[in-house]
């Protein structure tokens, strides 16, 4: 071939047909002719576009907070007290803010607060009280025999068996309370109470119970009894303890305030209880999770607790409540 046939491929000139100069050849050296006016111009390469980058997709979460169980929480108020609960509980209070009760639409799920003043002294005359209050347990010197006393009482007024008992779990410590957990023919739950109680006058009562109740029906407690004991543990009152207007008074006075509502800290949280809260940052809502069943491993901004924002997209829940 007469003419060499020359092609440009990016910055390389590749020659067809050996070189004439040997040392051209060795040093790698090109030759190009320069095509007369009537011979066709060498064609032009194309260049080969780059690939578009691609743009990792976030990852959605494999589950959202309130799609696998978990609840949103409002502020629930009432006299003195307020609660943390889902939008569709109903809190109710006594006049006194002495006591407080949370439950839902169908009943079945119930978290309470109570202080109560106990006299020991009285327990010799539990027999002149009426229903429910004769029994002797109210009145007794062990703050656990009196707690539990008082929640045969409140499973009665849901309408459920007192035949109370322990479930056979261990009692645990948290803070200055115990959690008992316990059972009845018709319901399931846990009482927590004042280890202790908070000492009295010695003369209108022997020690103020600061109780907190966490009950659902039995075939509710697996799937929802974590949410009802955390509802519970988030009863805060404000109130002046006094004994019972219609309570019998070995001597002494028979009236009289008996001091603030000592409650402590946080009377509920218990780690084996197997939950906690989680907050939306942008909106400050607050949400109680389950790790076990609400936690996603994956999603935009990684593992954790989310919530649907729209559109889309996903927020991340931040670790603990927003107040």
């Amino acid at each position: 071939m007469a003419t060499a046939a020359v092609l440009l491929a990016g910055a390389a000139m590749y020659v067809i047909g050996a070189p004439d100069d040997p040392l051209a050849a060795s040093q790698g050296s090109a030759v190009a002719t320069d095509p007369g006016s009537g011979d066709p111009a060498p064609p032009a390469m194309a260049a080969t576009p780059l690939p578009e980058p691609i743009t990792a997709a976030a990852e959605a979460p494999s589950r959202t907070v309130e799609e696998s169980g978990g609840f949103r929480l409002t502020l629930k108020s009432s006299d003195s007290c307020t609660a943390e609960a889902p939008a569709d509980w109903t809190l109710g209070t006594t006049a006194r803010s002495n006591t407080a009760d949370l439950a839902d639409p169908t009943g079945a799920l119930y978290a309470g607060y109570g202080i109560q003043a106990v006299n020991t002294a009285l327990a010799g005359y539990a027999s002149a009280y009426p229903a429910p209050l004769n029994d002797p347990a109210l009145y007794s010197g062990d703050p656990a025999t009196a707690a539990a006393a008082y929640a045969r009482i409140v499973l009665s007024a849901l309408g459920g068996s007192p035949d109370l008992a322990d479930t056979g779990e261990p009692w645990q410590s948290v803070g200055a309370y115990r959690l008992r957990q316990v059972a009845s023919s018709t319901h399931r739950g846990v009482i927590f109470f004042h280890a202790t109680g908070i000492p009295g006058d010695s003369v209108n009562y022997t020690y103020a119970l600061p109780m907190y109740f966490a009950f659902t029906t039995s075939d509710r407690w697996e799937a929802q009894g974590n949410l009802v004991a955390r509802v519970a543990a988030s009863i805060r009152c404000s109130t002046q303890l006094q004994p019972p207007s219609d309570s019998l008074s070995s001597g002494g006075s028979a009236g009289g305030s008996a001091g603030d509502d000592a409650n402590g800290t946080d009377a509920g949280y218990n780690p084996q209880l197997g939950t906690e809260y989680a907050n939306d940052p942008t909106t400050g809502e607050n949400y109680l999770v389950d790790p076990s069943t609400n936690w996603s491993d994956t999603g935009p901004a990684g593992p954790g607790y989310y919530v649907p924002k729209g559109g889309g997209d996903y927020q991340k829940l931040d670790p603990g409540r927003s107040d």
